[in-house]
């Protein structure tokens, strides 16, 4: 909970409820693997205006009610930088109970701050039962913006809504410089869901990006 912590060069595994809780302070070269919750923000890392800096977050899985089984992020300052996030998993995702924060983000969910610099992939849900809002296995952004980032290969295996697969924005966030492909729900075959906003104007802030099957 100090600006001034750092954590660095370690492997953080088997959390309950968040493998690493950041109020500020610098997650570095670190793994973060194998953490498994229900219920709560960040299953792999909680990130409250710190930096999370050329990690590897991977393995976590969010059961029924979650946003961010990789990492969840706010906080205009927050960062997140050289980040791979990846095999992040989900049997049953309802999205988080919490209202307007409710949305899913199995890879990554952005309130706030700024995810540049990494890699979304390999991502799975396989039944996607969040009702309240179009969710994604990649990157959910509903504050703060992505720049040249690689989101790609995250899958929903069968849902009741449309569960977009790739990238989501909301309101004011932006995608910039970033590539966007081969999402898919599995149910829709060789159909890939990969870039949506939630109004005809915000497609707008995808800029400079490729967004392709």
């Amino acid at each position: 909970n100090k600006p001034e912590a750092r954590l660095r060069n370690l492997t953080v595994t088997g959390g309950k409820g968040h493998g690493v809780e950041m109020h500020g302070g610098v997650l570095e070269n670190c793994r973060v693997t194998g953490c498994v919750q229900s219920g709560t923000y960040g299953v792999g890392v909680y990130n409250d205006n710190g930096q999370v800096l050329g990690c590897l977050i991977d393995g976590n899985q969010g059961q029924d009610h979650f946003t961010g089984a990789g990492i969840y992020q706010q906080g205009a300052d927050a960062l997140i930088d050289r980040c791979v996030i990846t095999n992040n998993t989900s049997a049953r995702a309802y999205g988080n109970r919490n209202g307007t924060d409710g949305r899913l983000g199995l890879g990554a969910a952005l309130k706030g701050g700024t995810i540049r610099n990494s890699l979304v992939a390999w991502n799975a849900i396989t039944k996607c039962e969040a009702a309240n809002f179009v969710n994604a296995s990649g990157v959910a952004l509903y504050g703060g913006s992505m720049v040249n980032c690689t989101v790609m290969f995250n899958t929903c295996g069968s849902t009741d809504k449309k569960a977009q697969c790739g990238v989501t924005v909301e309101g004011s966030s932006t995608v910039e410089n970033s590539i966007i492909v081969d999402n898919a729900i599995d149910s829709l075959l060789d159909t890939a869901v990969n870039a949506y906003a939630d109004s005809a104007a915000h497609y707008a802030n995808y800029r400079k990006c490729l967004i392709a099957n």
